[in-house]
């Protein structure tokens, strides 16, 4: 968690601190982090897995894939 706040805008490092932060149990921060992943960089791979993260731990505001968001 600390790489991700050094290096806020890459995704590859908040999907991990969101992994990490959802294996101590901390759900919020988990979803905080995956989020600031669709934040910088929408279109990505890492954007697909955050998305995937956000949905598997239930995240009421999980944004559709963007296939979902153009139907």
């Amino acid at each position: 968690e600390q790489a991700a706040q050094a290096a806020p805008r890459e995704p590859q490092i908040a999907l991990e601190a969101g992994i990490i932060a959802a294996l101590d149990g901390r759900t919020e921060a988990a979803a905080r982090s995956w989020r600031s992943v669709l934040d910088v960089a929408p279109g990505s791979p890492a954007a697909t897995t955050a998305r995937a993260y956000l949905q598997q731990i239930g995240a009421a505001d999980a944004p559709a894939t963007p296939a979902e968001n153009s139907r």
